[in-house]
C-alpha cells in the first residue's frame, strides 16, 4: 500500500502545511498502527486527515486516530456501510439493514446535490423523527449517511469535506430529540469524522 497516497490524493483541498511536512505527518502516524489497524483504515486519506485536525500534533493523531479505529470496528461501521449490498449474507449486516430501513422511513437524512465544488449536500430533517428513544439506531442512521456522503463527494469531485444542511422546517417540542442525542451526533462528528466537514447550514431555524 503507497502510504504517501493519501497526501496526493488531497491536494483537492487546502493544505494545512507544506508537502513533506504532511507526508512526513500521515507516515508517521501510518507507521504507529498494527497490522491490524492498518487493514481497518477505511480509505488512505484517514491517517492525514488526523494529522491535520490536530495541527500536525503526530501524538495526538496517533491517539485519536486508534480511538477511532476501535469505534469504527465496535460501532459497526463496516455493517453500515455494506447494509444494502445486494449480495450481503452476513447476519450482522443484513441486521443493520432492517435498523437502516426503519430508520430512512420518513426521509429525515438523504443527499441531494453538490454545491459549485463538487460535494455532496447531506440534508437533515429533524422534523421528520419517527424513532425517538432509539439513539442507538439513529446514530447508526447518521454515520450511514455520512459514509455516504463522503464516498459520493470523492467520486464526484475527489474532495473529502461535505456540505450539511440541517433544515428546522415543522420542527416543534414534540420531536426535539433529548439533549444526549445531539451531544452524541457531536460527539461522532467531531470525534470520528475529522477534517470532513466544509459547511455546516441551519435552514428555518426554530
Amino acid at each position: 500500500k503507497n502510504k504517501d497516497h493519501g497526501v496526493c490524493h488531497l491536494t483537492n483541498e487546502p493544505r494545512h502545511f507544506s508537502k513533506d511536512v504532511e507526508m512526513e505527518g500521515m507516515n508517521a502516524v501510518y507507521d504507529a498502527l498494527t497490522d491490524e489497524e492498518k487493514a481497518e483504515l477505511p480509505d488512505d486519506t484517514m491517517t492525514l486527515r488526523h494529522f491535520r485536525a490536530e495541527k500536525g500534533n503526530v501524538k495526538d493523531a496517533i491517539s485519536k486516530i486508534k480511538h477511532t479505529l476501535a469505534w469504527r470496528k465496535e460501532f459497526g461501521v463496516y455493517h453500515i456501510v455494506h447494509a444494502f449490498d445486494e449480495d450481503a449474507t452476513d447476519p450482522k449486516t443484513l441486521e443493520m439493514r432492517r435498523i437502516l430501513t426503519m430508520e430512512n422511513e420518513t426521509g429525515k437524512i438523504y443527499i441531494r446535490g453538490y454545491d459549485k465544488h463538487g460535494r455532496a449536500i447531506m440534508y437533515m430533517r429533524p422534523a421528520r423523527e419517527n424513532r425517538m428513544g432509539e439513539e442507538e439506531d439513529n446514530m447508526k442512521h447518521l454515520v450511514y449517511f455520512l459514509e455516504r456522503t463522503a464516498a459520493i463527494t470523492g467520486r464526484n469531485c475527489g474532495k473529502q469535506k461535505v456540505i450539511l444542511m440541517t433544515d428546522y422546517e415543522g420542527f416543534n417540542m414534540k420531536t426535539m430529540p433529548p439533549m444526549s442525542t445531539a451531544k452524541y451526533t457531536l460527539q461522532i462528528l467531531q470525534g470520528h469524522y475529522p477534517e470532513r466537514m466544509y459547511r455546516a447550514y441551519i435552514c428555518h431555524p426554530p
